[in-house]
């Protein structure tokens, strides 16, 4: 998905939640458009390069990959979840985020792109322990 949509979307979500709980809809627009953050880190990890616009153009091509992107993982999210239980900040965030991943799974089926993101650190670290045997 494009980080301008992301970013769109997160911000007229953010604008409506203002209405009802102020400054901190910031927090939304965080969890909506800001968690993409993490595909720099991939970036950063793995070709040490921390150029947003090559990391940009290096997730634009069109190719099979197994990618971890830490925070679009289903560990991250449940413990968001569970924080969310306890911290408003953490709540809004949460529904940020949860926009962020309805958009990105849209795009992965409208597109057909299967597999190219990790869904879950465990089976992407099981499936890395695999293909070093």
């Amino acid at each position: 998905m494009l980080p301008i949509v992301h970013a769109f979307t997160s911000l007229i979500l953010a604008g409506f939640l203002y209405l009802f709980v102020g400054w901190q809809a910031i927090f939304v627009f965080i969890g909506g458009f800001l968690i993409d953050a993490d595909h720099n880190l991939y970036c950063a990890f793995n070709f040490k390069d921390i150029s947003f616009s090559r990391c940009y153009k290096w997730h634009r091509q069109d190719k099979a990959r197994d990618e971890l992107h830490i925070f679009h993982t289903v560990e991250v999210w449940m413990l968001l979840l569970i924080l969310s239980f306890f911290s408003k900040i953490v709540f809004l965030f949460s529904i940020g985020l949860f926009l962020h991943m309805i958009l990105d799974f849209l795009n992965i089926y409208t597109k057909k792109l299967y597999g190219r993101r990790a869904v879950s650190i465990i089976a992407w670290a099981a499936r890395r322990a695999k293909k070093s045997l």
